[in-house]
């Protein structure tokens, strides 16, 4: 197994340590390969070149229309994972003005 498809099997908590706004657009795709989201939305995320101050913007419209992902499921996924990251990302910042 090469180092890429290594990369690829880390679950989203890998992130968890790393703000979620400053992913880039590789960071981006392996946490989506981490939700089993592969073949029709990376290469969306891929082709816009997504990265992490994107994804935390993105609409499920935007998902829709602009990403093409249409399965209403998928687009959940991806909603609610980007707001368990930013949860991870405010916990963390309580963490350190502890």
């Amino acid at each position: 197994m090469s180092n890429k498809n290594k990369e690829y099997i880390m679950s989203s908590d890998t992130y968890n340590h790393k703000d979620i706004t400053k992913w880039s657009n590789d960071d981006v795709i392996c946490w989506l390969h981490g939700l089993n989201l592969i073949s029709d939305c990376t290469n969306s995320f891929t082709s816009n070149q997504i990265n992490g101050y994107d994804l935390v913007n993105i609409t499920a419209e935007q998902l829709k229309s602009e990403l093409f992902v249409t399965k209403i499921h998928d687009q959940n996924v991806i909603l609610r994972n980007i707001k368990l990251e930013m949860l991870a990302l405010c916990k963390q910042f309580i963490l350190i003005f502890n």
